[in-house]
C-alpha cells in the first residue's frame, strides 16, 4: 500500500496504522454492509502489485531454475494457501543452494605469453598450460557434498608428465572434516606418485581448519603457498614459464580470441562494448596532437574507466585492425600506433604486461 500510494517515508505506514485502528475500534459495524465481491476486489487491488509477473518474465530469461521455483511457489499459494506456498518456495530455494554449492565452477588455468596473469584454458584461446604443471581452480567452499567431485577432477586432470598439482583455492573460504581428510589422502597419494601438491590463494582460516582437522602436515611439508606464482617459484619455475609442448592451441583467429577474452566481462554484449571503447579512445585521440610534448599524458586519460585487465585486450584489437579503424574513424594510422605504444608502455611499467610482450 505504501508503494501504491507513492509513500516516501514511514509516515505513510503510521497514518495507515492509525486509520486502521480507528476502523477496527469504531467502524467494523459498517463493514458488514459491504458486499463480499467489493471486499474481495479491495484485497485483490491491494495485493496485485505483489504478483511480480515482470520478475517471472525476467527469471525465465536469466535463470530457468529460479523461474521454476517461482512457478512452484506461485502454484503452491493458489492450491494450498499462502503459508504452504512460502514453505514450498523456501524448500526449493534451499535445495537449489545445496545443488549449486555441490557443483561450483571449476577450471584449469594456464598462461598467455607476455601477460602476468593466469587464464582459464577453456575461455582464453591463447592460454597454454605450463609444462609439467596442472593448475586447478575450485570456486566454492569445500565440504562433504562436493569433495568427491574435487578429487575426481583433479585426478582426471593429471597427465603422464605431471610433476606438480597446484590448486587455486581463492574461492574456498572454509572446509569441513570430510573434505580435510580427503585432501590429506590426496596429498599422500600424489606424494607416492612423485607429484608435489600445492594449495594456494586461500585465506588463513583454511590453514587453521587444516590443522584443526588433523591434516596440518600439508602445511608443515610446504604444501601451501600464498600465490600461484609462489608455488611455481618453489619448484624453480620463473617467468617466462616453460609451456606444455604437446598442447594443441585452439584454432581461432586473433579477432575471435580477443572477443572471447572480452566476453568474460560483457558476455553476449562483448562486441558492442569493444566498439564503444574503441570509438571513445580513437575519437578523443583524433583531437590530440601527437607532436605535443604532453600528448603521452593526454593519451593516458583516454583509458579512464577501462580496467587494466581489459586494456591489453583492446590494445590487441587496435593493433590487429589498425588499417580498418584508421579508415572508419578517419584518423591517421600513426596516431593509432602512438596510442597503442604509449599505453602498452604504461601497462608494462605498471606490471600488467611483461616486457617481452
Amino acid at each position: 500500500m505504501n508503494d501504491q500510494f507513492g509513500g516516501k517515508s514511514q509516515l505513510t505506514s503510521i497514518t495507515a496504522s492509525a486509520v486502521m485502528t480507528l476502523i477496527l475500534l469504531f467502524g467494523t459495524g459498517f463493514i458488514k454492509y459491504l458486499p463480499v465481491p467489493a471486499l474481495t476486489s479491495i484485497v485483490v487491488c491491494a495485493l496485485w502489485s505483489g504478483t511480480e509477473f515482470s520478475l517471472a518474465a525476467k527469471l525465465r530469461k536469466s535463470s530457468r531454475k529460479e523461474y521454476f521455483i517461482f512457478l512452484a511457489a506461485f502454484g503452491g499459494v493458489l492450491v494450498f494457501g499462502t503459508i504452504y506456498g512460502v514453505v514450498i518456495g523456501v524448500l526449493l530455494s534451499f535445495i537449489n543452494v545445496i545443488i549449486r554449492a555441490s557443483y561450483p565452477p571449476t577450471s584449469l588455468l594456464g598462461v598467455i605469453p607476455g601477460r602476468n596473469h593466469f587464464y582459464n584454458l577453456e575461455t582464453y584461446a591463447k592460454a597454454q598450460p605450463i609444462k609439467n604443471v596442472v593448475i586447478y581452480r575450485f570456486k566454492g567452499n569445500l565440504f562433504f557434498a562436493n569433495v568427491g567431485r574435487f578429487i575426481e577432477e583433479t585426478e582426471n586432470a593429471l597427465q603422464e608428465d605431471t610433476k606438480y598439482l597446484i590448486v587455486d583455492a581463492s574461492g574456498i573460504n572454509s572446509i569441513d572434516s570430510t573434505a580435510a581428510a580427503e585432501l590429506g589422502t590426496l596429498y599422500n597419494k600424489l606424494k607416492k606418485k612423485g607429484i608435489r601438491f600445492f594449495l594456494v590463494e586461500h585465506i588463513a582460516q583454511v590453514n587453521e581448519e587444516l590443522r584443526t582437522y588433523g591434516v596440518g602436515f600439508i602445511i608443515e611439508n610446504g604444501g601451501v603457498r600464498q600465490t600461484i606464482t609462489d608455488a611455481l617459484a618453489a619448484v624453480g619455475y620463473n617467468r617466462p614459464y616453460p609451456l606444455c609442448e604437446n598442447y594443441e592451441i585452439k584454432s581461432v583467429d586473433d579477432h575471435t580470441a580477443i572477443v572471447q577474452e572480452f566476453e568474460w566481462a560483457f558476455g553476449s554484449d562483448a562486441l558492442r562494448y569493444i566498439d564503444l571503447y574503441t570509438e571513445k579512445i580513437l575519437r578523443n585521440a583524433k583531437a590530440i596532437d601527437p607532436k605535443d610534448e604532453h600528448a603521452k599524458e593526454e593519451y593516458a586519460h583516454l583509458w579512464d574507466g577501462i580496467s587494466p585487465i581489459s586494456d591489453h585486450i583492446l590494445l590487441d584489437y587496435l593493433q590487429s585492425r589498425t588499417e580498418e579503424l584508421s579508415e572508419r574513424y578517419e584518423i591517421e594510422k600513426e596516431r593509432i600506433e602512438l596510442v597503442i605504444e604509449n599505453h602498452r608502455q604504461d601497462l608494462v611499467s605498471g606490471g600488467y604486461l611483461s616486457h617481452n610482450t
